[in-house]
């Protein structure tokens, strides 16, 4: 079994998702955005929904 690690950024995935592309040469191996026929709420247009991360061996899950 995999632990799995899940981030949760307070409407700074997308920064962060460009920090760790820049820093650990993270690949984004998926990223759902925010849309309104999704949540109805206009809030969180365009923030990251689910986001996955691969960084050497690793896969590391994130969003907004």
């Amino acid at each position: 079994m995999k632990v799995a690690t899940y981030l949760y950024f307070n409407l700074k995935a997308k920064e962060v998702i460009e920090t760790y592309k820049y820093i650990f040469d993270a690949e984004v191996v998926r990223e759902h955005i925010d849309t309104e026929e999704m949540t109805g709420n206009q809030a969180p247009l365009g923030k990251i929904f689910h986001a996955e991360l691969k960084i050497g061996y690793m896969n590391l899950y994130l969003s907004d």
